[in-house]
């Protein structure tokens, strides 16, 4: 994975690319996907819940998305 992610970065020239943030995205997307906080926390082998949280700490499009449809249905 470390040569694969040294050609993305460098050979074909993507210099925001880095090995640990394949850790975030992935993270990101279980969250999106409704993957329980704990589940993510372990799966990444964080000792502290506080760590997941940095790593999920995206607000994306999904999860706006997703949170209005629930705050909408707590007052219909």
């Amino acid at each position: 994975m470390q040569h694969t992610s040294s050609v993305i970065h460098h050979k074909m020239n993507f210099p925001e690319f880095d090995f640990h943030s394949l850790r975030h995205t992935h993270a990101t997307m279980l969250q999106e996907n409704g993957a329980d906080m704990v589940y993510i926390q372990r799966r990444l082998g964080h000792v502290n819940l506080s760590t997941t949280n940095i790593y999920t700490d995206h607000l994306t499009e999904t999860i706006q998305t997703r949170s209005f449809a629930i705050l909408n249905s707590m007052y219909d």
